[in-house]
Parts: C-alpha cells; structure tokens; sequence
C-alpha cells in the first residue's frame, strides 16, 4: 500500500491467542473450586504451549500464503492460562485466524501423548544405518517429532 505521502508500507495487525479457562480463580489465582479445577489440562497446556504457539505460526503461513513476519511475547493470565501477544506484518483476514486456532489446537494433541507405545524392557533401538530408532518387532524407522 502507499501512504499519501507516497511512501510504501504494509499494513499491520495485532492479536491475542489465549487458551480457554480451566475454572473460575480468586485474584490471588487460586481455584474458587479445587475439585473442578481442570489442572489436568492446565498443565498440559502450559507443557506444550511451545508445540501449539510454533504449529499455529506453521498453519498461518500455509493458509496466507507467504513468510507471515510476526513479534511476539507470552504472559500468563492470572487464571494462569497462557496468552500469547503478536504484532503481525500483514492482515490476514480475522476467520482465517479464528479457523487456524481451532485446526491447531486439536492438531497438537494427535498422535496422543500419554498413551505408552512401548513398555517393559522391549524399548526401540537405534538404527545407526537409517539414522534413528527403530521398531523392536519390525525394524521399521520410528516417526520423529517432526513428523
């Protein structure tokens, strides 16, 4: 775009990403009520945000198109959620975000995490040919967290 100035710009936006509550706190942020606190949740949200925030980033790019150019920073909410800030270079229109947000959510939990694959004393090996561990049973190279 070009100011009336003359001069170039891109236009900017900024947005807030905050993970829903586990439960209702006190300013001190403490549960009002312990027993249906979801802590469970909260702290697999606080693991992983990292994963979710770095695969949200991921899936913009994809669905707008181009190198999306991002500053941001993460806070905590006193219900202590996390809650990250960003000053975006372009706009990418607000259903696109909102899409985004819920696609990547749920991306991040699958394959699930908590479930033992591999248990007892048959554990993977490393495969110093293929460069990774491999199956006990099968052989097969093991997905990386990559993929």
């Amino acid at each position: 775009m070009t100011s009336p100035s003359g001069r170039t710009y891109r236009p900017s936006m900024f947005l807030t990403l905050t993970l829903p509550s586990y439960g209702k706190v006190r300013p001190d942020g403490t549960p009002v009520d312990p027993d249906s606190y979801d802590y469970r949740r909260a702290a697999l949200d606080a693991l992983h945000f990292g994963k979710l925030v770095d695969r949200w980033w991921q899936n913009l790019r994809r669905c707008a198109g181009y190198q999306v150019q991002y500053f941001a920073t993460v806070e905590p909410q006193k219900r202590f959620a996390p809650h990250l800030h960003a000053a975006v270079r372009g706009v990418i229109p607000r259903r696109v975000v909102k899409q985004v947000a819920r696609a990547t959510y749920h991306q991040v939990w699958w394959p699930s995490f908590d479930q033992p694959v591999y248990t007892g004393s048959v554990l993977p090996t490393w495969d110093e040919r293929q460069g990774g561990y491999v199956d006990p049973y099968s052989g097969q190279p093991l997905r990386t967290w990559d993929e």
